[in-house]
């Protein structure tokens, strides 16, 4: 792998799930593997994780809160580190494509398995 000075270049596969942390300007990202390795990556190369909620929640939207129902499909854009994340609900597009809708933040728990 290559370095530039304390920074390393994160290499990935194919299914290698990685927690983005920063993103620079020029499209590089922070990120660090299920098991331990960390770096920096084109963000080109990384696709959101579609979780599905397994819970509902009746979030106040108009506060800021995602109102869930089991089933709904969610993309995670933030994890507080405790119970709370920040995502977005998504709904289909005409072609049938994933489309982020009603943002907000709910509770983790609700998310089902990863």
């Amino acid at each position: 792998s290559e370095s530039w000075g304390d920074e390393a270049a994160l290499s990935v596969e194919l299914g290698d799930r990685v927690y983005v942390g920063e993103v620079d300007d020029l499209g590089w990202a922070s990120g660090r593997c299920d098991d331990g390795r960390s770096g920096w990556l084109p963000l080109a190369v990384c696709r959101r994780h579609v979780h599905v909620a397994a819970e509902p929640y009746e979030g106040e939207e108009a506060r800021g809160y995602c109102r869930l129902q089991p089933g709904d499909e969610l993309e995670v854009y933030h994890r507080d580190g405790g119970a709370w994340c920040y995502g977005a609900r998504l709904s289909r597009s005409a072609g049938g494509l994933p489309v982020p809708s009603n943002a907000g933040w709910f509770p983790t728990g609700v998310l089902g398995p990863a």
